[in-house]
């Protein structure tokens, strides 16, 4: 998918319904005590407003109103964009040159044995662009949005950090857990391992 000037290219776009799953996957556990809470909250003043109605009021407006809400936020969050003539990478409203791109990481969540799996990109201290690996039912990237990713990679500077005390990178990979060097990002996305898998990063 290109804009008009036919140079962005827009990647790793995941249908809605997709996305809502894997965001009340990871999502729902971690917010699980503030939506009881709110819930709660909810509840108590609906029924010294309404009374007994207070618990039909929630039934009817604010769990649907929320529903909606969540799917507006998730349809309305754009998905990273290249253009490979200017090399640059789009990242919401900001744009990233691909040679200034240093850093890559693996967020990964294993539940019920599936794997959640997605690549971060981006800069140390700048914006960073997450790409969808893997979902409940296994790889997500089409073989276009694969291919548009590693010819990414490969012009980006991605590398593995570094510290003052370890100058060399010798324990990077435990310096700094999840951090990936381009040749293992790239392999990453061309075979995203799976649950049972041996990760190349430490956690």
């Amino acid at each position: 998918m290109e804009d008009e000037g036919g140079r962005w290219i827009t990647f790793g776009v995941l249908p809605l319904r997709q996305r809502l799953s894997l965001y009340l996957w990871v999502a729902v556990p971690g917010v699980s005590l503030l939506v009881i809470l709110c819930v709660e909250f909810v509840l108590q003043v609906s029924f010294r407003l309404f009374g007994s109605f207070g618990y039909l009021i929630l039934i009817l407006v604010a769990i649907p109103l929320s529903g909606i809400i969540l799917v507006v936020y998730l349809a309305s969050k754009r998905a990273p964009q290249v253009d490979f003539e200017e090399g640059k990478l789009r990242v919401g409203h900001r744009t990233l040159a691909l040679g200034d791109i240093d850093t890559a990481s693996l967020v990964v969540f294993d539940k019920r044995g599936r794997r959640l799996m997605a690549l971060s990109l981006g800069t140390m201290k700048g914006p960073s662009a997450l790409v969808y690996l893997l979902g409940a039912d296994g790889p997500v990237l089409s073989a276009r949005d694969q291919a548009i990713l590693v010819r990414l990679l490969e012009q980006t500077s991605i590398a593995m950090p570094t510290s003052p005390d370890d100058p060399t990178g010798r324990f990077a990979r435990y310096t700094f857990p999840g951090h990936l060097d381009r040749e293992a990002a790239i392999e990453v996305v061309r075979k995203p391992p799976a649950v049972g898998d041996q990760l190349p990063v430490s956690y």
